[in-house]
Order: structure tokens, then C-alpha cells, then sequence
């Protein structure tokens, strides 16, 4: 984690600082925190927020489920006080927009096929990013219909790739030119969109894992 992490200073020309944090940082101060701790919270703040990141793609997800005729959408921003190197990450940031689409556009039913489906509950995404002394993961979990595996084994064999196994089966998933659209559609279905995040992100080190249910989601994690 502290390849990709920077203990570095200021990687930007201003300081983007929560009321949570804020605060937090001031109750450590009156409980008399060591100093050594203070210096690192204050270091940290540096470093960019990817609670600005996860909105941003809040954002693009809400615009684009009302554009479908998907709306309503709650989306659910869990950042975790996570902090990165913002420079560092710029191409992962921006390869995670293919995913946001292809959740609202593949993945999110309308209000009428969700009611149909008896699901009574408004289609939710959660963006999410975690930090543990092991790993840094970000996760884009939608609660829609689930991945069509049968279109991806189609797609996948027309361009000769093996899908014997559920691990071919998601690795033929993050293939360029692999879609579950038999057309591509305005937002998505291209078949370039899950293949630029995986080569974003196996080229900064990281790996990508998918789990789908049925009728009931899909959830992409990226870890590092």
C-alpha cells in the first residue's frame, strides 16, 4: 500500500477538509493526542479525498439514470476518510466512469422492471473505497439484474477467448471488445468499457475481481 500511497506533502495547491475531519482533529487535540499523530492528520490532509473522487461519479450516475428513464437511483457515497495521491491515481479516477455507466445502463432496471422483479426498493449503487493495513480497494456495487453470463460466453467465443470456467468467464468479462449488448447503445455496450478499467488498474499493480447475482446485483472490486 505505501507504493501507491504517498507519505509525501503537498500534492496540491489547496486543502480540502471535512467537518468530520475537522472535528475529529480537534477532539484529539483536547484529549492531548501525541504529536506525533497530530503531525501525521495534518500531513494527511495534503493528499486528496476520494469522497471528491466518489462524488464525481455520484454525480454522472444520477445524471444518467434520469437520462435512461431510471430514476430514481440512490447512490451511496462511502469513502471512509480514505485520502490518496491524487497525481498517482489519475488514470484509474478516470477509466471508473465505463463502470458507473455500465452499471446504470446493463446493470440498473427501470422503476416498472424492478416492480415486476418484486423489487419494491429504489435501484441503489454503492461507490466505496476502503483502507486497511493489508490494502486499498475500491468497490462500484449496483443492485440491478446481474450480468448476463450467457451473453458474455456469446460475445467471448466470437472472439475465440475459452470460457470453460466461472474465472474465464470473468476474465472474458474485463476483455476488450466482450459486451453483453449484441448493439452498442449510446452509453455503453462497446465492449472497451470493463477492458480500459482492468488495464487501468492491473497496470498500477492492482487487480480486478466481479460478483454477480441474479436478480439481484454486481459488485466490481479493485484492490491494491
Amino acid at each position: 500500500v505505501t507504493e501507491f500511497i504517498a507519505p509525501a506533502y503537498a500534492r496540491t495547491a489547496s486543502i480540502a477538509l471535512g467537518e468530520a475531519e475537522h472535528l475529529e482533529y480537534l477532539e484529539a487535540v483536547r484529549r492531548g493526542a501525541p504529536h506525533s499523530e497530530l503531525l501525521a492528520r495534518a500531513e494527511d490532509w495534503c493528499l486528496e479525498p476520494t469522497e471528491l473522487r466518489l462524488r464525481r461519479l455520484c454525480r454522472q450516475a444520477e445524471c444518467l439514470a434520469l437520462r435512461l428513464g431510471k430514476a430514481p437511483l440512490e447512490v451511496r457515497v462511502e469513502s471512509n476518510g480514505v485520502r490518496m495521491d491524487a497525481e498517482g491515481w489519475l488514470e484509474v479516477w478516470s477509466s471508473l466512469p465505463h463502470l458507473v455507466r455500465n452499471a446504470v445502463d446493463h446493470g440498473v432496471e427501470s422503476a416498472a422492471e424492478r416492480a415486476a422483479a418484486g423489487k419494491r426498493e429504489p435501484a441503489q449503487i454503492a461507490l466505496r473505497t476502503q483502507l486497511t493495513a493489508q490494502e486499498f480497494s475500491i468497490e462500484i456495487e449496483d443492485t440491478g439484474r446481474g450480468v448476463d453470463w450467457s451473453a458474455v460466453e456469446r460475445s467471448a467465443q466470437r472472439r475465440g477467448l475459452v470460457c470453460r470456467t466461472r474465472e474465464e468467464l470473468e476474465a472474458a468479462l474485463v476483455a476488450d471488445g466482450v459486451s453483453t449488448r449484441e448493439a452498442a447503445g449510446l452509453y455503453s455496450g462497446r465492449g472497451v468499457g470493463t477492458a480500459v478499467v482492468a488495464a487501468a488498474v492491473r497496470s498500477s499493480g492492482g487487480t480486478i475481481d466481479v460478483a454477480s447475482v441474479a436478480g439481484q446485483g454486481t459488485r466490481f472490486r479493485m484492490s491494491w
